[in-house]
């Protein structure tokens, strides 16, 4: 919970940063970084596509050498980077993904913003349990295979079936420190106890990034807390045509307000591919699971 608080405060506060992201190279992996060879992306993809097919989701791996902003800017970035792609279903924000940078030692399951936060605690299991061990031995491909096989066993295929899964009680357990993970597992379990006691009340906090920390942003007006995020479909898109959404925002203390207008996707966009890339236009609101080593 503390971690997706500040990967939403830093991506609030780097509104022009999406003209920095990169177009994907390719609707399922993306490796920036280099690090796979042939015969790995082509199994990456493969399984990708799958995925795609049964039971419907969108996932994307992408890679990066460095971070932008360095290690601590991991949640943030995997958040804007999906937002700006729109990975995953628009209605059903189902999308996923696998973010790893390999020089900052970092990676991330950003998870779309239809998922309840239990599934938090899920993603977190497989990162630590599934993909960090590998990522630790210098085995990039297998830890990212290794995510995609949990997150289809433990997460998408229960998650698309409606399974009201609680707990982690039937997913792999974690290596102890001295196995490898060192103390990125350590962390990782303090990163799953915290969104265990805290995934409930940050429920409400899911559905936009504007909306999640409006009571923390100061007003430009006044300089105090709390200004209001709100935002309403002002035209609904229809089959082919776009559709206009308001964002507003407003200052309960002085009366500042400011408005803009935002294109939506229209539905037939939205249902074959309306974001960046093939993507179909799915958001994410800072949820999922990130692991350190």
């Amino acid at each position: 919970m503390i971690l997706r608080a500040l990967a939403v405060v830093l991506a609030l506060a780097l509104p022009g940063a999406a003209q920095d992201l990169p177009a994907p190279l390719s609707p399922f992996v993306s490796d920036f970084a280099g690090v796979l060879d042939a015969s790995a992306e082509a199994r990456l993809t493969e399984r990708l596509r799958a995925l795609r097919a049964d039971p419907g989701v969108e996932v994307a791996v992408v890679t990066l050498a460095r971070l932008p902003g360095g290690e601590a800017a991991l949640e943030a970035h995997a958040t804007r980077l999906f937002n700006a792609w729109g990975i995953g279903d628009a209605e059903a924000n189902d999308g996923v993904l696998l973010l790893l940078a390999v020089e900052d030692r970092a990676a991330r399951i950003e998870l779309g913003a239809g998922y309840p936060p239990v599934w938090d605690n899920r993603a977190q299991r497989v990162m630590a349990a599934l993909m960090v061990p590998r990522f630790a031995a210098g085995d990039p491909a297998g830890g990212l295979e290794a995510g995609l096989q949990g997150l289809e066993e433990y997460i998408l295929r229960p998650f698309k079936a409606g399974a009201a899964v609680q707990g982690t009680d039937d997913m792999p357990a974690v290596p102890d420190a001295g196995s490898g993970g060192g103390l990125g597992a350590d962390f990782l379990i303090f990163v799953a106890f915290v969104a265990g006691i805290f995934g409930l009340q940050g429920w409400r906090a899911r559905h936009r990034i504007g909306d999640r920390l409006a009571q923390r942003r100061p007003c430009p007006g006044c300089g105090r807390p709390g200004v209001v995020v709100e935002r309403v479909a002002t035209l609904p898109p229809g089959e082919t045509t776009p559709g206009l959404e308001t964002v507003s925002r407003r200052c309960p203390s002085c009366g500042w307000h400011l408005d803009r207008s935002e294109p939506l996707p229209s539905r037939a966009a939205r249902r074959d591919g309306g974001g960046s890339g093939g993507f179909g236009g799915g958001r994410s609101s800072g949820g999922g699971a990130s692991g350190r080593w």
